[in-house]
């Protein structure tokens, strides 16, 4: 075990986990607390996606796009769940991980990197609430609240944009996978998060980035009483 490694095990690594729908924001808010903290160290779920088996039909759009409807990303067995939990323990215990990288634009693994473990372990992802043996290794939950309508329109956005998708493969998807996925797997575990924050309102970056300090700081609050 390097020095790094054995100095983060004398500190009792913290894991706080953001989650919650898709498109709620829990990536925006994970990043708001590590700017909030300082030492943080960064694991998403998203990069842990079974990749694509046949990379061939990548070459036919039709073929690819008729794959994506049909496909399901949106329960928890499209996880590799067994080398998430892997890689977050470790973490916690003070070991560094090779994190895969994934394309969400052609749902394959395109690289890795290396991530050491540090004071707070920052993790977001959709499942982090649904798995019991993820949510064995948090210390600190929090729900990312938002409606459905507001987490459709920011899902089309951030899709068109980041992963080349259509608008209208996007609604169908949203309303034949994410949407009933959502209220099978993710809504029903809100209350056992120890905090919710309501991310409905797309307010301005100063708000949010405050809001965001704050619970950081009433979380840690928390801990220490």
């Amino acid at each position: 075990m390097d020095k790094r490694s054995a100095e983060t095990l004398e500190r009792s690594p913290i894991v706080i986990g953001v989650t919650g729908g898709s498109a709620s924001g829990k990536t925006t808010i994970a990043n708001h607390i590590m700017e909030t903290l300082i030492d943080c160290c960064y694991l998403s779920m998203d990069n842990y996606y079974k990749p694509l088996k046949d990379k061939t039909i990548l070459n036919d759009p039709e073929l690819f796009k008729a794959y994506l409807l049909k496909a399901n990303f949106d329960g928890p067995d499209a996880i590799r769940k067994d080398l998430f939990v892997k890689h977050l323990s470790s973490l916690k215990h003070g070991t560094s991980v090779r994190s895969p990288i994934y394309d969400h634009a052609t749902t394959t693994v395109v690289d890795s990197k290396i991530v050491h473990p540090t004071k707070y372990i920052i993790v977001d992802g959709l499942f982090l609430l649904s798995i019991p043996e993820v949510k064995e290794l948090l210390d600190v939950s929090i729900f990312v609240k938002s409606n459905d309508t507001i987490r459709l329109s920011r899902r089309i956005v951030r899709d068109v944009k980041e992963r080349g998708n259509t608008a209208e493969t996007i609604q169908e998807q949203y309303y034949t996978s994410v949407k009933p996925m959502y209220y099978q797997h993710i809504d029903p575990c809100k209350e056992e998060a120890d905090y919710i924050y309501d991310n409905t309102s797309d307010g301005c970056l100063v708000e949010l980035q405050n809001n965001i300090a704050a619970l950081v700081f009433k979380i840690l609050f928390d801990m220490e009483g």
